[in-house]
């Protein structure tokens, strides 16, 4: 079973703490964008695929979808990849993965649909190319630039 390790801004900020001491991470504590992400109770797929939407909310990105799952009853959860070019004129790149996880209660066997929404920020100024993927498939992608 592969294990996945979601690097979230604390934790990139505790590594950071650890390796290069307070004062050094101060700055680069700031840069690192955060993920809030929320998923509704799910019901019975009116649907037929996934779907997401992405927008700019001032310095964040936000975005909403619903995501079909093997029943409504499985949750979502939800990290964030940040890939980072420096020294290139490529925009920095914004993963949001989603996965379904299985509930731990007997279930109305239909095919599920599951409302999420959520947001990454705060971004500093620059281009970024922000995607949403649910279970591998992406489902929304956008070039955007914060000012």
């Amino acid at each position: 079973m592969k294990k996945v390790i979601r690097f979230t801004p604390a934790l990139l900020a505790g590594i950071c703490v650890m390796l290069l001491g307070a004062m050094a991470c101060v700055a680069e504590q700031e840069e690192i964008p955060g993920l809030g992400f929320t998923s509704q109770n799910g019901s019975c797929a009116q649907a037929e695929e996934s779907s997401a939407s992405i927008s700019i909310a001032g310095n964040r990105v936000t975005f909403t979808g619903s995501a079909i799952t093997p029943d409504p009853c499985h949750r979502l959860d939800a990290g964030l990849d940040h890939t980072s070019f420096p020294n290139s004129s490529q925009p920095d790149r914004l993963t949001v993965d989603i996965v379904a996880l299985p509930g731990d209660q007997p279930c109305i066997q239909c095919i599920g649909e599951v409302p999420f929404s959520g947001e990454v920020g705060p971004l500093g100024s620059g281009e970024y190319e922000v995607s949403i993927v649910y279970d591998g498939d992406l489902l929304a992608q956008e070039r955007i630039t914060i000012e």
